[in-house]
C-alpha cells in the first residue's frame, strides 16, 4: 500500500493555531501501512543521521476531499531509560526500550482518533516532528523538546536523590533488611508528596519515577529473603548495575533547557 510520509517542516495544529517549526533532517517516517481493522497507520521511524535517536514524536495527518490537511493524532516515545539484558541471559528488568541506531528503524503506529477512513490510502501522511539524541540535543519542534527534557529532568532529580541508597546495598551487612527499608522509605516519599488537583499532572513524572524505584527495591528485597549478600553474578547485583547505567544515560540525556 503506497502511503506517503516525510520530514517537511512540522506544522503543529492546536486549537486552530499553526506554526512553522524547524525541520527534522536526521529521521524520516517510512514504510507506512493503513490498518483498517485497528484504525491505525503503522510506520517506521528511520534514523538517517550519525547519532542514536533516544526519543521521537510524530504526527498523523489526513488530506480531506476539499484539499485541507487535518491532524488526526500526534505523539511519541522517550527511550532514554532503556535496559540491557542481564549478562548471559535475556532477562530485562521492566520493558526493554532500545535507541534507534544510525541506519536503524523503530516500528510505531498512530491511531485515526480525529479522522475517518476515506478509502484512499495516499490520503494519510506521517511526519517526524521531533527527535532527540543521547545528549538531549535534537531536531524539530522546540516546544516538544522542552516538554521531553522537563520530564527527563524531573526523573533525573528523583534518581540522583535515591541512586546512592541502591548502590550502598552492595555493602550492607543485611542486604534484605536494607532493601526492605529502602522500599519503605520510597513508599513514604510517595505518600508524602503534596499532590493537589492543580499539581497532580505536573508531579506525574516524579510519582512515576518513585513508583519504578519502589518496584525495584521490592524486587531486591524479595531476591534476598535468605539474607545472604548477593555476589557479582547475581540478578540482584545486576539490577543495581542496570539502574546505575540507566541513571547515567538519563543524566546525560536530560540536557539543559
Amino acid at each position: 500500500m503506497n502511503v506517503t510520509g516525510g520530514t517537511a517542516f512540522a506544522c503543529m495544529v492546536l486549537a486552530g493555531y499553526c506554526a512553522a517549526q524547524p525541520a527534522v533532517l536526521s529521521a524520516t517516517a517510512d514504510n507506512l501501512a493503513v490498518d483498517l481493522e485497528h484504525r491505525a497507520v503503522h510506520f517506521n521511524i528511520r534514523n538517517l543521521g550519525v547519532h542514536p535517536i533516544t526519543a521521537f514524536s510524530a504526527r498523523l495527518t489526513q488530506l480531506q476531499p476539499d484539499g485541507k490537511e487535518i491532524q488526526c493524532n500526534a505523539g511519541g516515545q522517550d527511550m532514554i531509560d532503556w535496559s540491557d539484558p542481564a549478562p548471559g541471559s535475556n532477562l530485562v528488568y521492566g520493558m526493554r526500550r532500545q535507541w534507534i541506531p544510525p541506519g536503524g528503524a523503530l516500528a510505531s503506529a498512530r491511531y485515526f482518533i480525529n479522522c475517518k477512513d476515506t478509502g484512499v490510502p495516499t490520503d494519510w501522511r506521517v511526519t517526524a516532528t521531533l527527535i532527540l539524541f543521547e545528549d538531549g540535543t535534537g531536531e524539530g519542534d522546540q516546544r516538544q523538546r522542552a516538554f521531553f527534557l522537563k520530564v527527563r529532568q524531573q526523573e533525573r532529580e528523583v534518581r540522583l536523590k535515591w541512586i546512592g541508597r541502591f548502590s550502598a546495598l552492595r555493602a550492607a551487612d543485611d542486604f534484605h533488611a536494607a532493601a526492605s527499608q529502602l522500599y519503605e522509605d520510597l513508599e513514604n516519599a510517595k505518600h508524602t508528596m503534596e499532590v493537589t488537583a492543580e499539581t497532580a499532572e505536573a508531579n506525574r513524572p516524579v510519582a512515576s519515577a518513585l513508583d519504578q524505584l519502589r518496584a525495584l527495591a521490592l524486587r531486591l528485597a524479595e531476591l534476598s529473603r535468605d539474607h545472604k549478600k548477593p555476589d557479582k553474578n547475581s540478578v540482584a547485583d545486576w539490577l543495581i548495575t542496570d539502574l546505575e547505567q540507566r541513571t547515567q544515560r538519563l543524566i546525560r540525556g536530560a540536557g539543559e533547557l
